[in-house]
């Protein structure tokens, strides 16, 4: 049990590093009119992304093929939602607003999460009530929403609502996909979903007015080879390897420490500078991480968390 929530807790920590590291990545493609189009960036990094994992798992043995029709279609819809969708509208709203927004605009879906959460069984405890409103202000504070002054709705920028339409599709794809993850594994589940973004990619690239833009120099080309590898390949694995071994609630607060990798990597990579009282918003996050009890090793999980792949 104790190994199984810390292995949880590693997965989780590292999904959440590398995508803070897609937003900084993401921003700096995209900022100053950009030296990619977001379809074509998804489509590379999906396309790619799933290239990669199905010739490596083919090579390791693994069983590629191993499901039902019904599971594969499931796969492939619920890669579009959450794979196309949330990489489209992640990319759109970064065109016009900063890193450290799209990520706390992101931390929306812990909460949509929860309320989907309720109505499918899971239960909350307190104590995690408590760490999500903790890192929720934190989030709050750091975007600009929350000030010393009061709440300023008015922080949010164009891009910001087209982020938020990220969090939904991500949220959709979550709910949905968990219960698919036990019965065909996590790394074979990471492949299909991430292919199955690729046929919406294609057609709206085929559909797009005028021509792809991409990247001019080596540079931005390398920004575009390191989305496809570490913040999609390895970090959406470690998402359904940590989605297996820990429940929703968990997993749902760990997802606050990807913009606090932001905040603090936003500043010496792309520039964009934070306050004392944005800082004290990141401390926050990190503490209602911390107040979640099932940081604790004798804690059980809910019988539903113990499935495991056949």
């Amino acid at each position: 049990m104790v190994r199984k929530t810390v292995c949880g807790f590693f997965w989780s920590l590292l999904s959440a590093f590398l995508w803070g590291t897609t937003y900084l990545a993401g921003r700096a493609l995209m900022r100053d009119g950009g030296e990619i189009d977001p379809v074509t960036l998804s489509l590379i990094r999906f396309s790619g992304a799933g290239a990669l994992m199905l010739a490596v798992g083919g090579i390791s043995g693994r069983k590629m093929f191993a499901f039902s029709r019904l599971d594969f279609l499931r796969m492939v819809c619920q890669g579009m939602i959450g794979m196309a969708g949330m990489s489209l509208f992640i990319f759109w709203g970064q065109q016009t607003t900063s890193a450290v927004n799209s990520s706390m605009i992101m931390t929306a879906v812990p909460v949509l999460i929860l309320l989907g959460g309720l109505l499918t069984g899971e239960k909350i405890t307190p104590g995690q009530w408590i760490g999500m409103t903790v890192a929720t202000v934190g989030c709050g504070i750091v975007i600009g929403v929350v000030t010393p002054k009061g709440v300023r709705f008015d922080a949010f920028r164009p891009g910001d609502l087209l982020t938020f339409g990220a969090a939904v599709c991500w949220t959709v794809y979550t709910l949905w996909g968990r219960r698919t993850v036990p019965r065909v594994g996590g790394y074979v589940y990471t492949t299909w979903v991430i292919l199955g973004a690729v046929p919406l990619l294609a057609l709206l690239a085929l559909l797009r007015p005028g021509s792809a833009a991409l990247p001019g120099a080596l540079p931005g080309w390398l920004l575009v080879g390191y989305i496809t590898v570490f913040p999609t390949a390895v970090a959406f694995f470690a998402w359904n390897e940590a989605q297996r071994l820990i429940g929703l609630p968990l997993l749902n607060i760990m997802q606050y420490l990807t913009p606090v990798t932001v905040l603090v990597l936003s500043w010496p990579l792309l520039g964009e500078g934070f306050s004392l009282f944005q800082l004290a918003g990141a401390v926050l996050v990190l503490l209602g991480v911390g107040l979640d009890p099932s940081f604790l090793p004798h804690r059980k999980r809910p019988p539903e968390n113990e499935e495991h792949p056949a």
